[in-house]
């Protein structure tokens, strides 16, 4: 009779936590029995390849779980029993909760305590009904199905239903760094590492609903680490009965697809501007040198074609980045207000001046200020800024002495600047400034 003690023994590690990780994460279906070789446990493998939970076959008869043509004769845990010091390997044919017969291989190790009592056995299993139905049905082109899977550019690879491989073509070796001979029999999970295999995993998806999957962007990992973006795909792989033996996964390596994306798409992207426009791409190919160089820049066209962005783009291309970006629109401003703005102003400088107050300019220093609507600016004001320009100093409101600053000045406008120098509403000197 099997006692409680006993039970125990079947865990002597002192880390219960660690050592259910590890038994669950084993490729392979691992159970063990007592003397009366009643199930003590049962892995999330053994529960994959069989269908069976947990709770379904926790203290029954092995015999009730696995009904295989052993179980009522020549019962291999006798004998590991009576070979006590060693571990017994073969091969039988299981029921699994479906009443589909599977062929495993199956290890049988005996158990003990720490006081070297027999206390039941460790049983190990594989499903290896892929690789027998495989080899048997098509054994004599084996050489002919291998060369056209490394014929194909895609990484082709047969599982089975619990997810070991039995096949792995050069499309796999070459997208992955791995040889075949080092994955053949290890789960698919330990060598791809795909992002998908935790939480959408595709084998086990097509397991469960019956149907082939297609275009699933994921990605895998190579041998060296890097993540390696492809399209996934799997199918069922049946017998003439049509019981399911395994699946066929396809990798579509989309690297260069993706470096192909990215330089088109750099190529028509400036900064936050998109366009396919052969005047536009003229200017993004102008924009990295004019950022580069630091003058001012005066920016036309018609109301929102994004002036603004591409003065944006200005700034963050050019050795200023990294300082402040200040705008500003000179026709949304009233003129008597819009000296302050740009210039501040100190305490006293008028009513209600309680204190010292810096200008736009002030806040630009060491990066940019982008005056938008240039054309609406006050003649008084365009010789302010003009001094600006010139001397990169200037007087704020009231006050007897200039500020000097280290800004660089973007300017746009919607309005024809040449007519307004001809109509006198516009500096000539400022506009060649």
């Amino acid at each position: 009779m099997t006692s409680k003690r006993k039970t125990k023994a079947l865990f002597p590690l002192p880390d219960h936590q660690t050592l259910e990780i590890i038994w669950n994460s084993m490729g392979i279906g691992v159970f063990t029995v007592d003397l009366e070789r009643r199930v003590t446990s049962f892995n999330e493998a053994a529960v994959s390849i069989t269908g069976y939970r947990l709770e379904e076959v926790i203290g029954k008869h092995c015999h009730e779980v696995f009904g295989n043509n052993l179980c009522q004769g020549d019962c291999r845990f006798h004998r590991a029993f009576e070979n006590s010091n060693a571990f017994l390997n073969f091969d039988l044919e299981i029921m699994d909760r479906e009443g589909d017969a599977i062929l495993i291989n199956k290890t049988v190790t005996p158990l003990r305590d720490r006081q070297g009592n027999l206390v039941g056995a460790v049983e190990s299993f594989q499903d290896v009904s892929l690789l027998w139905d495989l080899h048997g049905k098509i054994r004599y082109q084996t050489e002919r199905f291998r060369q056209i899977l490394d014929s194909m550019a895609l990484g082709v690879i047969t599982l089975t239903r619990s997810g070991h491989i039995l096949s792995f073509n050069t499309g796999s070796e070459r997208m992955t760094g791995f040889r075949r001979e080092e994955v053949i029999g290890k789960p698919c999970r330990e060598i791809l590492c795909s992002n998908l295999c935790q939480a959408n995993c595709g084998l086990e998806k097509i397991l469960k609903d019956g149907e082939p999957l297609s275009e699933i962007d994921g990605e895998v990992r190579s041998k060296d680490g890097t993540a390696v973006p492809v399209k996934i795909a799997f199918t069922l792989l049946r017998d003439d009965e049509g019981k399911t033996l395994g699946a066929v996964g396809m990798f579509e390596d989309r690297s260069l697809i993706q470096h192909l994306e990215k330089k088109v798409y750099q190529r028509f992207t400036c900064g936050d501007i998109i366009s396919q426009d052969p005047r536009m791409l003229r200017i993004f190919d102008l924009l990295p040198i004019v950022a580069a160089r630091d003058v001012t820049v005066l920016i036309q066209g018609p109301t929102g074609c994004g002036k603004d962005l591409v003065a944006k783009v200005i700034h963050e291309q050019s050795h200023r980045a990294k300082g402040p970006f200040i705008k500003i629109n000179c026709a949304a401003i009233p003129e008597n207000l819009l000296e302050s703005e740009l210039f501040g102003y100190i305490r006293g400088a008028f009513t209600g001046a309680q204190h010292d107050k810096p200008g736009l300019f002030q806040l630009a220093n060491q990066g940019t200020i982008f005056l938008d609507e240039i054309g609406d600016l006050p003649l008084a004001l365009q010789a302010k800024l003009l001094r600006v320009l010139e001397d990169k100093e200037f007087y704020p409101l009231g006050a007897k002495k200039t500020v000097t600053v280290d800004v660089r000045i973007v300017t746009a406008t919607n309005q024809d600047l040449e007519g307004m120098i001809r109509e006198r509403k516009f500096r000539e000197d400022l506009f060649y400034r």
